[in-house]
């Protein structure tokens, strides 16, 4: 599925303030973005760019196996 401003959905056109948390609830980046709600849609889609702006490195994406740009090489984490 392709997400883009031409996706049916709802659009939200204020920015909000994502931040990414480790298993411990520390904040470990924040990210302004706008948000698209899919109906239908049952998990949340981030677009590359928000995965950038964040600092995820994604090591096995279907896995949900990532790190944080700041980690250790040594660090994995898991999708929740």
């Amino acid at each position: 599925m392709e997400f883009t401003s031409e996706t049916i959905g709802y659009l939200i056109q204020e920015p909000i303030t994502i931040e990414l948390l480790d298993e411990h609830g520390n904040k470990l980046s924040e990210a302004e973005t706008l948000v698209l709600i899919k109906p239908g849609l049952d998990e949340p889609a981030m677009s590359d760019a928000l995965i950038e702006r964040l600092g995820i490195v994604i090591l096995r994406a279907k896995s949900g196996l990532w790190r944080h740009i700041n980690d250790s090489e040594t660090v994995v984490r898991r999708s929740m």
